[in-house]
């Protein structure tokens, strides 16, 4: 039975969306993520964490970085003698990073920005830790309010000098055994040898669209 290309390509995006998806939740980029923000220390609110909730991070989890219509799309499925596809042109569209700026200066590599944060979201996030019992040093040994405060004051003052201590929490992303360029690479592997089980002497050209939101 002969397929028209439509009918080819619909096949192919299958093969291609299965491939992308296993790679990704095998690679599971973002427990890893999720698992270094926690080892840490980076919880306070819990709001760089709660993927699903903020945002803040994407993708939400590791079986939704294919979630818009265009992720994968089949541009060309040029069909041979044989009525089998013998040329198929395709685009994997991947997007990640971290999204919101009040997090950009956490991260590795960022600018050493120095400002005087606000004192009272200090103190907040100061009770917020040592509710979680995450608290050390000084801010564990802060019982009254006033003592609260004074470490308040004392860590937005240290900002204004010193900055933020970064941390390389997004590695995941680059890492070049697993993360997204990797996990791409042995998606593409896998396409590419599907298809030529398929149809024989089929040429894949596949483009990758990668760009990060990392601010």
């Amino acid at each position: 039975m002969a397929f028209s290309e439509a009918q080819y390509k619909n096949f192919i995006k299958v093969i291609a969306v299965g491939a992308v998806a296993k790679e990704f939740r095998k690679s599971a980029i973002m427990q890893k993520i999720e698992s270094n923000i926690r080892s840490q220390n980076l919880i306070a609110t819990g709001e760089l964490v709660a993927f699903r909730a903020s945002k803040a991070i994407i993708p939400t989890r590791d079986d939704r970085w294919l979630v818009d219509e265009g992720d994968i799309k089949i541009k060309t499925v040029q069909i041979g003698p044989s009525a089998t596809p013998v040329l198929v042109n395709l685009k994997i569209k991947i997007r990640y990073g971290l999204t919101e700026g009040k997090y950009f200066y956490l991260t590795s590599g960022s600018p050493n920005k120095k400002w005087f944060p606000d004192v009272d979201k200090i103190e907040e996030w100061v009770r917020t830790k040592k509710e979680r019992g995450s608290a050390k040093g000084r801010m564990q040994r802060a019982t009254t309010d006033s003592q609260i405060k004074s470490v308040a004051y004392a860590i937005a003052k240290s900002i204004s000098v010193n900055g933020i201590e970064k941390k390389d929490f997004l590695e995941p992303f680059r890492n070049k055994r697993y993360g997204v360029e990797a996990s791409l690479a042995r998606a593409n592997k896998i396409i590419i040898e599907r298809l030529s089980e398929l149809y024989g002497t089929t040429f894949v050209d596949i483009q990758n669209d990668v760009i990060s939101n990392v601010l």
